[in-house]
């Protein structure tokens, strides 16, 4: 499995940076037991919706068949080299985890091929599912 999460870079009064998640995007691929690949113009087609839209590319979220760490392939070919893109792993193909236990690693890209790697506790907040009414037309 691969996504990206697409969304919005935020800075409040204070300057401090956070992004929100607004759009998910599953990009076709061909995938075997410990690799996949891109399918031709799949990246293009996601930089241009973000260009459009103004996002931003701000996390890449795949599985693992094992608890490995990052692999070599994650860090040397992520889909961006900006500082701070997240790369978000769910070991096992995903088969431990949950919404209320996602068992997710989450590592940051530092720049230049740098990644460390982070406590997804301390920097995702993940909101609980929201129902709003639709808007009806003001009386």
């Amino acid at each position: 499995m691969l996504c990206y999460w697409l969304g919005a870079e935020l800075r409040n009064d204070e300057g401090f940076l956070s992004a929100l998640v607004t759009t998910v995007a599953f990009p076709r691929i061909e995938s075997a037991y410990a690799q996949f690949r891109l399918m031709e113009g799949q990246m293009g087609l996601i930089t241009s919706w973000c260009a459009e839209n103004r996002m931003w590319l701000l996390a890449q979220v795949h599985t693992h068949p094992t608890d490995e760490p990052h692999s070599e392939a994650d860090e040397c070919w992520p889909a961006s080299h900006r500082s701070g893109f997240l790369s978000v792993v769910f070991p096992f193909f995903a088969s431990m985890s949950s919404l209320s236990n996602p068992g997710w690693r989450a590592y940051e890209s530092e720049g230049a091929g740098v990644w460390k790697e982070i406590n997804p506790a301390n920097k995702f907040l993940v909101l609980p599912d929201v129902w709003l009414p639709k808007s009806g037309p003001k009386k």
